[in-house]
Parts: C-alpha cells; sequence; structure tokens
C-alpha cells in the first residue's frame, strides 16, 4: 500500500478548501479554546496551516507537520505562525508549553498508530423508542470500497464491517487513547460507552456526535453521572469531548 507523498502534493494540497473546507471546525476548535481558556495552541499534522491562519487570535499559534513542502506552503500563508518539522508520536516541546493541542485529520497525524474503524456500511438498524421520528432504518448507507480507498494511502487502518458491539471482538483486549462516535442512536450510544469506556486509557479522549439528538444525549448524560471519572465538554455543532480523569 503506497503512502502519501505530502512533500508532492503540497503544491496542490490547499484545493480542498477552495470552497471553505469541512463546516464548524472553526467554531468546534474556538469552542474547545474557550473551555480550557487557551492563548496558546498548536496543530499536530498543521498541513499547509488552513486551520491556523483561520486562528489568527491566539497569542501563540505553533504548527507541526513532517512535511518540508507543506510547511513551506504554511509558512508563506501566514509568517506569525511557529512552524515545527516532527511527528506526532515524539512532540519536540516542553510539557506545558501548550494550553491546546489540536489535529483536524488524526491520518495525516497518527503515524503507524492503529486506526479501528467500525460501521455497518448499511446504513442505520432499527431505531428505538428514544429515536422514532428522528431517523429511519437505512440512512447513511456508506461503501466499504469507496473507504477503503479513501484511505488507502495510510498504514495500520482497519475495517469492521457490521453491527456493533458484535463486531468488537478483535479489539476486546485493546486499550484507546482516543475514540470517535457517530452512532446517531441511543442504544448504539450506549453500547459504544459501555465497550470503550472501560478500555480508554487514563487522559484519553471520546468525541461524540449528534449530542443534539435526545437519544444520545441522554444516553451519554446519564453515562457521565454514573461514571464520575469522566469530564464532559459541550461543544458547537452537536458534539461533545468526554475526558477519563
Amino acid at each position: 500500500m503506497k503512502r502519501v507523498n505530502y512533500d508532492e502534493v503540497s503544491a496542490v494540497y490547499d484545493r480542498r478548501y477552495q470552497a471553505g473546507g469541512p463546516a464548524g471546525i472553526v467554531e468546534s476548535l474556538r469552542e474547545v479554546a474557550r473551555t480550557v481558556n487557551a492563548r496558546r495552541v498548536v496543530e499536530v499534522g498543521c498541513g499547509t496551516g488552513h486551520w491556523l491562519a483561520s486562528l489568527p487570535e491566539y497569542e501563540v499559534r505553533c504548527g507541526l507537520d513532517y512535511s518540508a513542502g507543506m510547511l513551506s506552503k504554511a509558512r508563506h500563508k501566514d509568517g506569525s505562525v511557529a512552524l515545527v518539522r516532527g511527528t506526532a508520536m515524539h512532540l519536540p516541546f516542553p510539557a506545558g508549553a501548550f494550553d491546546m493541542v489540536f489535529c483536524v485529520l488524526i491520518c495525516e497525524a497518527k503515524g503507524d498508530i492503529p486506526l479501528h474503524l467500525f460501521d455497518t456500511f448499511q446504513g442505520l438498524p432499527e431505531p428505538r423508542e428514544a429515536d422514532e421520528g428522528f431517523f429511519q432504518p437505512g440512512w447513511y448507507t456508506g461503501k466499504l470500497e469507496e473507504v477503503r480507498a479513501f484511505l488507502q494511502g495510510y498504514e495500520n487502518v482497519f475495517f469492521y464491517a457490521g453491527l456493533f458491539p458484535e463486531t468488537a471482538a478483535p479489539v476486546a483486549e485493546r486499550e484507546f487513547s482516543f475514540v470517535h462516535l457517530d452512532v446517531d442512536l441511543h442504544q448504539s450510544m450506549a453500547d459504544c460507552l459501555e465497550f470503550f469506556h472501560p478500555r480508554l486509557v487514563q487522559g484519553g479522549v471520546m468525541l461524540t456526535h449528534d449530542y443534539q439528538m435526545p437519544g444520545a444525549r441522554e444516553t451519554l448524560r446519564t453515562y457521565v453521572e454514573r461514571n464520575k471519572s469522566i469530564r464532559m465538554i459541550e461543544l458547537a455543532n452537536s458534539q461533545c469531548l468526554v475526558i477519563k480523569m
């Protein structure tokens, strides 16, 4: 499997942002920064510096990337951003140097760290009472082969097709530092929390989507109330951050 050479694609990389990039990212980053009173921020896997250039209000902005080509583009975009060549696995900063560390596309920063992706690839299962009126079975169908093709340049990415947690056996003995949940439904949210929270390392993070939906929101709030070791931070645009203390 051929890896992406970011030095080669750096000249055309910003084309993906010509329509503005994915919606809501800048607002969500600012929401997290407000929560922790961040003045010094660093982006891991900053690429051409697109997101840092969209956040000019912070006292210190730093971008970390391994690609010299990407960093060159970032340097020309905003000369006030400090740029460092390095990897996410060995951050070249002293402890406490920044108030907030963020990464927009995890595959560009994870290096060789395994990434496990679960999806039915057949759309939503049958919604239960808590989700009636909001979702229909079969919504959001995806194609496994298309996702594989999109991520083919990245190493150690594993795919599991089927209804979770029935597909979770291969990772039952693993620990996780970051979990992203975009499961829509009340029961799916409950199943994921019960599986991943005990396997989350101390300081590990779960980022949940669909927090605006009554079923998923009530499930998450109830789980947090039962587990006092969790800190929950509500974000903009239907997301919520859960940190295992």
